[in-house]
């Protein structure tokens, strides 16, 4: 089976978010150890390595229902934007474009 585009550009943008979420929780952890009260960055990096998680999911599905992969994509973008107050903002427009591109390929 040939690789599709919105599978390497979701499981990129998924990756991508992924270690953003784990760089931001390594930091958040540094930072509340200092007694700097930002237990909230460790929340919302574990919030991102969740999303970052449904947008890999959803790349997989591409691979089999184009239609289902890219709706779960477009979720997992505009998602992990909405909660993640801009950090997830590469991933986010990676995994979308990949999400919009397995929809459109569907109804092609």
């Amino acid at each position: 089976m040939a690789q599709r585009i919105e599978y390497q550009l979701g499981a990129l943008g998924g990756a991508i978010g992924l270690l953003i979420g784990i760089l931001s929780f390594i930091i958040g952890g540094i930072v509340s150890v200092v007694r700097l009260h930002f237990q909230n960055s460790v929340v919302a990096s574990i919030i991102m390595m969740v999303i970052s998680v449904i947008a890999l999911f959803g790349a997989g599905l591409s691979r089999r229902d184009r239609l289902i992969g890219g709706i779960v994509m477009v979720f997992a973008a505009i998602l992990g934007f909405a909660i993640s107050d801009g950090f997830f903002l590469i991933s986010s427009i990676i995994v979308l474009l990949a999400g919009i591109i397995a929809l459109v390929e569907q109804f092609r």
